[in-house]
């Protein structure tokens, strides 16, 4: 699908779908380079008939350095070609070959190789001040701290085995936090199912048994529940921002991810 670049405003906007996070981060890369920010990650429905045989895309909207992609990052490439026709008359410009790179994903994304592009300062420690488990932290601790997009496509690969479909069966909200996601969420809370903790700035100081499903409540709630799901093999359930009234969305791979990037950015 078509990604849509806004107007060349500062910084430049692009809008990507893909039917999977691997391909709409792949074109993120190669469209925007490894200046790009994500700032919004959604599943949408696409098609259908009368809400009918719609299937679900990935869209991911991120902002892009100036000059970096779209109508000025074409027009370079446009004057480039031209002066080079220029310089050979009579002969079709030659593309300029492009260094290779190393990938961060197999045949995926590849490092980052501009460092002048920085949107997040990616730091090992930092990461684990806030929580976040050593297993994670050694998936990133080679890569370049300003490659923003090579961070994310590594940790959502990452994060893949403890995100996707909850268990079926009766469900046993516990945690300090239960109550809010239980006003936020339809769950049929039930008296003996599998637990699923609701965690948020606080740790819990006891559980009444492995966890099948971990939700956060609180922006600093991600990283704890993050390291429990990994810690325990316990699924990510819902996410849930500080602001009154946020909604609680169903965590992605890509969700959790952004999570931890929103973290590394504050001070």
């Amino acid at each position: 699908m078509a990604s849509r670049p806004t107007q060349a405003d500062e910084p430049t906007t692009i809008t990507i779908e893909a039917d999977t996070v691997e391909e709409a981060l792949g074109r993120l890369s190669k469209e925007v380079g490894p200046g790009a920010k994500i700032v919004r990650a959604d599943r949408v429905r696409r098609g259908g008939i009368a809400g009918f045989f719609a299937r679900e895309v990935v869209e991911i909207e991120a902002e892009a350095p100036s000059g970096g992609v779209g109508v000025a990052g074409a027009f370079d490439r446009l004057l480039a070609a031209a002066e080079a026709g220029a310089s050979h008359p009579g002969t079709a410009p030659v593309p300029r070959a492009e260094t290779p790179v190393r990938p961060v994903l197999p045949n995926l994304l590849p490092a980052a190789t501009s460092p002048t592009m920085v949107t997040v300062d990616w730091d090992s420690a930092r990461m684990l001040e806030i929580g976040l488990p050593g297993s994670l932290v050694q998936v990133i601790a080679a890569l370049d701290p300003t490659d923003d997009l090579g961070h994310i496509a590594a940790l959502v690969e990452a994060l893949s085995p403890v995100c996707g479909p909850l268990p079926s069966g009766p469900v046993r909200l516990v945690g300090e936090r239960a109550e809010r996601l239980r006003t936020a969420v339809p769950i049929d809370d039930a008296l003996h199912g599998y637990i699923h903790l609701v965690v948020g700035d606080e740790l819990p100081m006891s559980l009444p048994g492995v966890p099948a499903v971990v939700s956060w409540v609180t922006d600093r709630g991600a990283a704890r529940a993050i390291s429990l799901a990994m810690g325990t093999g316990a699924r990510l359930g819902y996410g849930m921002g500080t602001a009154f009234g946020s909604p609680a969305r169903r965590i992605s791979a890509l969700d959790a991810a952004i999570a931890i990037r929103d973290l590394m950015e504050r001070p």
